[in-house]
């Protein structure tokens, strides 16, 4: 401890040279530093750039971090109000904040507020899990903007200096350290020591003395008080802002043929360089050219169905943006050059990472509806169930009043989304994708309902029982086979995802098919399977 400064060059070099040029800049900070356990202190406000020099001129500070607190500012004249000014920081300064200080005498615990122009500008969405605020991009793509945890509040960089450029404005850092060090101060001198050090963005002062705390003089006092400006951007265009914007002028090249000797042939998806069936750019690609993906590129989607959902020929990111795509192609994902062009540059990458030379065509259904207009169901498994499946409980509701399978709550509804022929030979996506529609068709059995219709109870009686128990009641014939299909798809889901695999697991498997077919045809089999308990039931009791 003693070979520490008590003059505090170190600090100071940090403060001019270090603090705020990374790439997160703190807002507030309250901590001791672990190596000299110096308490260092910081808080931030907004300040209009005409009042720079007055800010720098002093390195006092002109607020504290209780601040900004609404009221009147009340004129009087002979013991009368004359005037009564309301402040919505209570300053005529100019200075606003970035973040305000909430307290409640004790009784409920104090937070800051984000300044809700900010939050606004971004439209930040704040998470209580992380503690941070998210902005949500044009692509779809989340980014951190603020940061928070109980000593240390910091905000990204890109996101301050393009609101300081927008508010022609300056974020001012009001910092304190105090150090204590074991020592005589008499031997550095018999006055405080107070230096005063400024620059163009810098004003501080270093004084030195006795601690104050104790009346004897065996621990030096050293405290940095001051201030830092950080300015916005130089070469801000409040024409082309776009807060939650992303570029849209950059195209890659995509594989859209080989040449005679194999080569790949490539070619932007600009649609400004490509032709088109009324004479634009001849000679050149067709904006309709079949590009060629692995069935993989989906697997991104189908992870986040909070955010992305995939339909019979499209693919969407909430309300912000969608592709169409050929999905009922058997090995591949097909795209129109044309509509790759309209992704951002990051998704675009993202697709170029699946791309695969040609390999005939577009689908037999895709090319009937974009080029013949003509109305195709799907040809996937996965798309022809979950249309049957969404028709199917339209239907029986609106004819019998009551849903025999429960629709999904929220927490469990990415459990149909995520429904898919297999992307790859996976196991652990096989057996995701058997909870999947087990969760959809044997866990959402209404089984109150069926409980109302049958004439007895029955002790334990359970959903696939009940059911049986329902068909048999309502004298439908034939019914044994898809009731046994469902009992031998309960038996696969409990035996591979709801417990450890053993030797039911194995016999349960050989009756499937496991190990000997692959599990797209298995999957295949038991969506081709749910759909014909759906048709079944439907020329039951829907007709």
């Amino acid at each position: 401890m003693q070979k520490i400064d008590p003059h505090m060059n170190d600090w100071y070099r940090f403060i001019q040279e270090k603090l705020g040029t990374d790439a997160w800049i703190p807002l507030y900070l309250h901590d001791k530093i672990p190596d000299t356990d110096d308490d260092f202190f910081l808080f931030s406000a907004i300040a209009p750039k005409t009042s720079t020099e007055q800010i720098l001129s002093q390195y006092e500070w002109e607020i504290d971090i209780a601040s900004f607190y609404p009221g009147h500012i009340i004129s009087y004249g002979r013991g009368k109000m004359t005037d009564a000014k309301y402040l919505r920081y209570g300053r005529e300064d100019g200075i606003e904040p970035i973040l305000i200080q909430r307290h409640f005498h004790g009784i409920k615990k104090a937070f800051f507020d984000l300044s809700e122009e900010f939050r606004h500008l971004y439209n930040l969405y704040f998470d209580e899990h992380e503690k941070k605020f998210i902005i949500i991009l044009d692509d779809g793509e989340e980014e951190d903007v603020i940061r928070i945890s109980d000593e240390l509040i910091q905000i990204n960089a890109k996101y301050l200096k393009e609101y300081l450029a927008v508010k022609n404005a300056n974020l001012v850092l009001y910092f304190n350290v105090d150090r204590f060090l074991s020592g005589k101060f008499s031997e550095l001198g018999d006055e405080i020591i107070r230096d005063i050090k400024q620059t163009n963005f810098v004003t501080c002062e270093i004084s030195i003395s006795d601690d104050p705390r104790k009346r004897d003089d065996t621990v030096i006092f050293s405290r940095l008080l001051g201030k830092k400006i950080i300015s916005g951007l130089d070469d801000f265009d409040p024409e082309t802002f776009d807060p939650c914007g992303v570029k849209h002028d950059e195209y890659l090249e995509f594989i859209i043929g080989v040449d005679s000797e194999g080569k790949e042939i490539l070619f932007s998806c600009d649609e400004e360089k490509l032709a088109n069936f009324f004479g634009k750019n001849k000679g050149k690609p067709n904006y309709v050219t079949p590009v060629f993906f692995k069935r993989e590129v989906l697997e991104k989607y189908y992870a986040n169905t909070e955010k992305y959902s995939i339909h019979d020929g499209n693919l969407f990111c909430g309300g912000l943006w969608s592709l169409r795509l050929d999905n009922n192609h058997e090995k591949y994902v097909i795209v129109m050059l044309g509509d790759l062009g309209h992704l951002s540059i990051s998704e675009q990458r993202y697709w170029r990472s699946f791309n695969v030379k040609p390999d005939g065509g577009f689908s037999e259904v895709a090319f009937k509806r974009g080029f013949a207009a003509e109305w195709t169901d799907p040809s996937m498994e996965d798309l022809i169930f979950k249309g049957k499946f969404e028709r199917f409980q339209e239907s029986w509701m609106k004819k019998l009043g009551w849903d025999l399978f429960l629709p999904l709550g929220k927490s469990d509804s990415h459990f149909f989304n995520k429904i898919r022929v297999p992307l790859k030979e996976s196991q652990s996506e096989f057996d995701e994708l058997v909870l999947a529609i087990t969760k959809v068709i044997i866990d959402s059995i209404n089984e109150a309902k069926l409980g109302e219709q049958l004439s007895s109870k029955e002790q334990d009686e359970r959903g696939i029982s009940k059911f049986y128990r329902f068909l048999s009641e309502k004298g439908v014939k034939n019914f044994e086979s898809h009731i046994q299909f469902l009992r031998d798809l309960q038996s696969l889901k409990s035996t591979s995802t709801s417990h450890r695999k053993g030797r039911e697991y194995e016999s349960v498997a050989k009756k499937w098919g496991i190990g000997k077919k692959r599990y797209q045809d298995i999957y295949r089999e038991i969506l081709t399977r749910s759909a014909n308990l759906l048709d079944f039931l439907e020329s039951e009791f829907l007709k």
